[in-house]
């Protein structure tokens, strides 16, 4: 099975990233569209595919090193029937720029080759040779016009994820690019094939492509190359990045590569190709199954009784995966295996699809397959993949497309059943798929500006492997609410149900431009920017304030690196130092969630507020002792300037004078008229509560009877009110920013 997945300076991504499946059960990549996702699938296939094709995959930066290596665990051998580690991996040296009409034969410099940092003068000359040799060998070769004539289409465009060459080109010359791909076992030499991409001025391009000696450890006298780091690195994961390059640059160093196969070995079998060949027999792919069906729209020309035919035609050739299954005698699928998988998960006898005269039909008939819905294709195709008897790891791009939920859900415990004979890994967009159980195996891919990044889910609440992932803390992530962040570009956090019904129905109205004629957005600009900056927002309810920590580490820097505004009530607001739960021994934890502990003595007369005792009683609070109108008036700029270092420091803003309810009865003690035109729309705030504990039917819109148009005419009833001296309206100085990484100024 694929056991882990490296890679550096490979597309999108520029820095080094490990993807460890080592863990049972399924994989998920999850991310917005254009984050990488497929990218890296693409990366496994090239490592696997016994061909090398013209079109490679692009370099963030085409003057370094860029590699793709698999890891697969627990293949045996057939020679030995012993389980091995097999390595497979696709190398691309730095390309060159080589002259081809110049009366000066001498090289561009390589001095940004990127591999300064690895050696010293010496092996960096080494590798100056690599251009040098090739363009020698470029020029004694004498091609044919048929060699020369190839097709543009090999050159891939950048937004395929394929670099176009045409854009390193220069004015008569010729960009060379070498690609090595390799595969070994563990205990074994490591088997070569190289490809030589040359693409000329003229756009066309050619290749040649050869197997290599094999590579053995003993073969090198220098000590810069280390195997056993090298496979520290790429299998234990004891090894950093540094000791994979300074291998890879040893290994294919042009100088070494020359030398090493001045003799050809004996037998002349592509021991490369055969070892992949093998490997690949027992990985399958698919890619994303959009509808069978020819027709897309109501407008359609093969909408008519007479295209019915065509339209089968087509869809049936679209049926690939189910129509190899129905040809199979039994030697590559298990049927009874995947008739239990598809009833398990489709829960219907109604689909049995049969194979007459060499088409695809069912029980209503052939033409009933331009009307299977897209999900019983989905589980279809699914059940076969599972049930192939060579297949270890089984890759699936976005298979929940077109699925009921509950289909999904059975899909889920039909790999569980599975998990320990088969890798599943699938892309998906769908939050359902993140459970307590499947968040540690998540690999969450983030793109921000030119930076793509992949982060686990194990990195993501803080612990370095699954034993050491308290099922709290993945309860809390796989929520239905805080598992929005995964796919969030900034988030607003917040405590409790009142603030849930107000922010989303005034983040609807901004958007909408229902508020364009309030007083406080007359300002054009101003809304302009508000408006663009909660296009981007995810609203998320925490669960209760103990939550507000762990929100705020999980979007910091060094894991999802998510700009957030984390609201909360005044009792809500938290020391500033932060609480190591890691370091504290289990047994001294009274209860592991209290990550939010506070310290406002200052501001309350020496008196500590309390935390909920409850997080499920968000929506209440604690019995305040209260400050009467004089000394809230007091101690407000202490209060201000306490949100501002907070805002600074963990992007936490608090209601100045306590909950949302008490920001909109100050605000009524300041302007004529809302509390009576709250309450015209059920809303019933009692001055009495003002700073104190409050039921339900006290809080915003929680009242019973409350309608979606009381809602919608309070929220824009208390915007109508709202003047810059509001604290509301410093709430929304801040939503208004673009960048909600940071609030330092």
């Amino acid at each position: 099975m694929l056991r882990s997945v490296c890679f550096k300076n490979f597309v999108k991504f520029k820095d080094y990233q490990i993807l460890d499946f080592s863990d049972s059960g399924v994989v998920n990549f999850i991310g917005e569209n254009g984050s990488g996702k497929s990218s890296v699938l693409e990366g496994i296939r090239r490592t696997l595919k016994a061909e090398l094709s013209t079109s490679v995959s692009s370099s963030v930066d085409p003057s370094r090193l860029s590699y793709f290596i698999c890891n697969f665990a627990g293949d045996a051998t057939e020679e030995e029937n012993v389980m091995d580690n097999v390595i497979s991996g696709i190398v691309v040296m730095p390309e060159k720029i080589e002259k081809i009409d110049s009366e000066s034969e001498t090289d561009e410099s390589l001095s940004d080759f990127g591999t300064d940092d690895l050696f010293g003068e010496t092996e960096t000359q080494c590798l100056e040779t690599h251009n040098e040799e090739k363009r020698e060998s470029h020029e004694t070769q004498d091609l044919s016009k048929e060699e020369e004539n190839v097709s543009q289409t090999d050159t891939l465009e950048n937004n395929t994820g394929e670099i176009s060459d045409e854009t390193l080109l220069k004015a008569n010359t010729d960009m060379v690019k070498s690609v090595y791909k390799f595969v070994m076992r563990k205990s074994g030499p490591m088997h070569v094939n190289l490809m030589q991409i040359t693409h000329s001025t003229e756009g066309g391009s050619r290749n040649e492509i050869m197997p290599l000696n094999d590579i053995r450890d003993e073969d090198f006298k220098d000590k810069r190359h280390n195997l056993h780091n090298f496979i520290n690195a790429v299998i234990e994961q004891k090894r950093t990045d540094k000791h994979i390059e300074k291998y890879l640059c040893a290994v294919f160093d042009s100088k070494y590569i020359q030398e090493h196969n001045k003799q050809k070995q004996e037998k002349q079998v592509d021991d490369c190709k055969t070892l992949l060949e093998s490997l690949s027999s027992k990985i399958v792919f698919t890619f994303p199954l959009r509808s069978i069906g020819p027709l897309q729209w109501s407008e359609s020309k093969r909408i008519h009784h007479d295209q019915r035919e065509n339209n089968y035609s087509e869809a049936e050739k679209r049926c690939e995966i189910i129509k190899c299954y129905l040809e199979d005698n039994g030697t590559k699928f298990n049927k009874d295996t995947e008739q239990d998988i598809f009833k398990t998960i489709t829960q219907c006898d109604d689909y049995k699809f049969e194979l007459k005269n060499g088409q695809i039909t069912l029980p209503k008939g052939k033409y009933a397959l331009l009307k299977t819905p897209e999900g019983i294709l989905e589980a279809k195709a699914f059940s076969i993949l599972l049930s192939g008897k060579t297949y270890r790891t089984i890759i699936l791009e976005e298979p929940d497309r077109g699925m009921h939920p509950q289909y999904i859900e059975r899909m889920m415990q039909v790999i569980n059943r599975y998990k320990h004979n088969k890798r599943v890994i699938l892309t998906t967009h769908n939050t359902s798929l993140i459970t307590p159980w499947t968040l540690p195996n998540c690999f969450v891919f983030k793109r921000q500006n030119e930076s793509y990044r992949v982060i686990s889910g194990r990195a993501i609440v803080g612990a370095p492997t699954k034993d050491n992932v308290r099922m709290k803390k993945l309860r809390l992530m796989a929520s239905d609410h805080i598992s929005d962040i995964l796919f969030a570009k900034k988030v607003l956090f917040f405590e409790g149900d009142s603030e849930l019904l107000f922010l989303t129905e005034f983040r609807r109205q901004i958007l909408s431009d229902e508020l364009t004629d309030i007083t406080i957005f007359r300002d054009n600009e101003m809304y302009k920017q508000l408006k663009s900056s909660l296009l981007e927002v995810s609203l998320v309810k925490m669960n209760g304030k103990r939550n507000a920590s762990f929100c705020h580490d999980v979007c910091s820097e060094h894991k999802l690196n998510l700009g957030h505004i984390i609201i909360v009530d005044r009792d809500g607001i938290k020391d500033e130092e932060e609480t190591n739960e890691e370091a504290e021994p289990e047994e001294n934890r009274k209860d592991e969630d209290v990550e939010l502990q506070t310290k406002a003595k200052t501001l309350h007369g020496g008196k500590e507020e309390g935390l909920e005792e409850d997080q499920n009683e968000s929506t209440w609070t604690e019995e305040r002792k209260g400050l009467d109108h004089e000394e809230d008036q007091k101690n407000e700029s202490a209060w201000t300037n306490e949100r501002k270092e907070l805002m600074k420091k963990k992007n936490v803003f608090f209601w100045l004078h306590g909950d949302i309810e008490d920001m909109v009865m100050k605000m009524s003690s300041t302007t004529e008229g809302l509390l009576g035109k709250l309450e015209n729309q059920n809303v019933s705030l009692d001055k009495s509560l003002y700073q104190r504990k409050k039921k339900r039917h006290h809080k915003l819109f929680l009242r019973k009877g409350v309608t979606i148009s009381n809602i919608t005419e309070g929220v824009k009833c208390i915007f109508e009110h709202c003047t810059t001296d509001h604290d509301l309206f410093q709430l929304i100085t801040y939503l208004k920013r673009d960048n909600w990484n940071t609030f330092s100024d």
